[in-house]
């Protein structure tokens, strides 16, 4: 039900980049587990940031700041991908920035691809019981296991032609591309032996993640969602977490209803995830 913001993480560091034009710089530095942060320097003080994740040859560029509708902070962003393409070696770059940059981007040859919807709550133990309901009396809470066991129960979810997209995203979460998986938040509901929801949260970058959240097609509407989301959440609360976010895509209306229902509210500006390959700034 949601979607995945990062395709994977990177391992090791990198120098600081070539001079760029106008006596500015790009340079790399870690910043949290196997991730980047790319600035941008000028005069020696960073006017841009933005994180790096990466995997094999593909690289993933999220958080960008500051995000202003300015076509020369939407350049710096072209400046750090082209650093990227060539000093990593990638074969191409994801990009999730502002959807008010798009233009800029897409002077310099980028694809655009889907527009993204940034959420996040306060965690609320009390109000969140309050929102709960008892489910029904043949289903029960059990904890989703994090082996690879787990992977063809919770991928069998979605049927065709669904499957073989949620067995990548689900492989992708129990290989920790988006941080460690939250056991004590992360349920399923089980229907005597059969799985028919469930719900994985887990630390991206030190923050909670609703990474993925999906339902049998046949329940869907049912409110079993909603009330995986609602005990995924008021346990992340028990266990000592203050807020948490995910993303989700601009067009998918129920999930957002879902979310916000249950005190999700959109807080950054609307966001576009574009792809970035070699050569893209001579088109």
């Amino acid at each position: 039900m949601t979607m995945k913001i990062a395709e994977s993480p990177m391992a090791g560091s990198f120098a600081a980049a070539p001079t760029i034009p106008g006596g500015m710089s790009v340079e790399l530095h870690p910043f949290w587990g196997t991730s980047l942060r790319a600035t941008v320097q000028r005069d020696g003080e960073s006017v841009f940031s933005c994180l790096v994740d990466k995997r094999g040859d593909v690289a993933t560029v999220t958080d960008c700041l500051p995000q202003r509708r300015d076509p020369v902070v939407a350049a710096w962003l072209c400046a750090v991908c082209d650093h990227l393409l060539l000093s990593l070696r990638c074969r191409r770059i994801v990009a999730i920035h502002p959807a008010f940059w798009d233009d800029e981007l897409g002077h310099r040859g980028a694809r655009p691809l889907q527009r993204i919807t940034h959420m996040r709550t306060a965690l609320d133990a009390d109000l969140l019981r309050m929102h709960a309901k008892p489910l029904p009396r043949t289903h029960r809470f059990v904890p989703l296991e994090t082996t690879s066991d787990a992977l063809p129960v919770v991928s069998r979810l979605s049927g065709p032609p669904e499957a073989a997209d949620e067995s990548r995203v689900w492989g992708d979460i129990l290989s920790d591309v988006y941080g460690p998986v939250i056991p004590e938040a992360s349920v399923r509901i089980a229907n005597g032996s059969d799985t028919v929801c469930a719900t994985a949260i887990t630390e991206y970058h030190g923050e909670p993640l609703v990474a993925h959240l999906v339902t049998t097609a046949e329940l869907r509407g049912s409110g079993l969602g909603r009330a995986a989301l609602i005990e995924s959440l008021t346990r992340l609360s028990d266990a000592g977490y203050a807020d948490c976010h995910l993303n989700v895509l601009e067009v998918n209306w129920v999930a957002r209803r879902l979310y916000r229902s249950v005190g999700f509210v959109q807080d950054r500006p609307t966001l576009r995830a574009s792809r970035i390959g070699p050569g893209w700034a001579e088109t």
